[in-house]
């Protein structure tokens, strides 16, 4: 399975290798090292990519197996092609122009409680276990803003070095919030009994 991925390193295939066999061997979910997010396989089977970005690595594919045992049950069940189904926020058009945008931090909360399990199972597997590290990326999240702005009502016209700040102490925020998760609420014994009744529902 991971042998078409030549430029990992023997301790990362060695890593992979340990996680397939722990969470995806035996199960109705397989792992290319070829794709990034979610997709799914021509017979319709959930498929896990193991990149990010220019990165692959094993942090990226228990991002995703953690994103499926957060999901709710009812949402795996319909089998999106991508994303793994979550819209993309409240449409609006104006003139000739439309989009979509967030209007709430939903799309933060949901990562960060991804975001908790994977720190629990990098703590698991010897991984990187700095919160600050894991949710650095949240700034690039369209809903962001909506989280930054419940701790500083700086706007998107304040001066630059004001707005900087209100992001970097929401980002401490929202580590803190992380690590909060992952000891006390979303602990690998509450991900494995997430996964294992999702992987229940989706051999029926």
């Amino acid at each position: 399975m991971l042998s078409e991925s030549r430029n990992l390193s023997h301790g990362m295939k060695t890593l992979l290798k340990q996680i397939c066999r722990d969470y995806i061997a035996g199960n109705p979910v397989k792992v290319s090292t070829r794709i990034s997010g979610q997709t799914l396989t021509k017979n319709g089977k959930y498929l896990l990519g193991t990149w990010a970005g220019p990165e692959q690595n094993a942090s990226n594919l228990l991002h995703e197996i953690c994103h499926l045992a957060e999901r709710e049950e009812d949402k795996l069940l319909e089998f999106p092609l991508g994303g793994w189904g979550f819209s993309n926020g409240k449409y609006w058009e104006i003139g000739y122009r439309c989009g979509y945008e967030p209007t709430t931090d939903q799309q933060v909360m949901r990562e960060a409680r991804v975001w908790a399990y994977q720190l629990s199972l990098h703590k698991k597997y010897g991984l990187s276990d700095n919160p600050q590290e894991m949710v650095s990326s949240a700034i690039y999240l369209p809903a962001f803003c909506h989280f930054q702005f419940k701790f500083n009502k700086c706007s998107y016209n304040c001066k630059e070095e004001n707005y900087l700040a209100s992001e970097e102490f929401a980002l401490k925020k929202l580590a803190n919030l992380v690590d909060d998760w992952s000891r006390n609420f979303y602990t690998v014994d509450r991900f494995e009994e997430e996964w294992n009744k999702r992987m229940e529902l989706l051999w029926k």
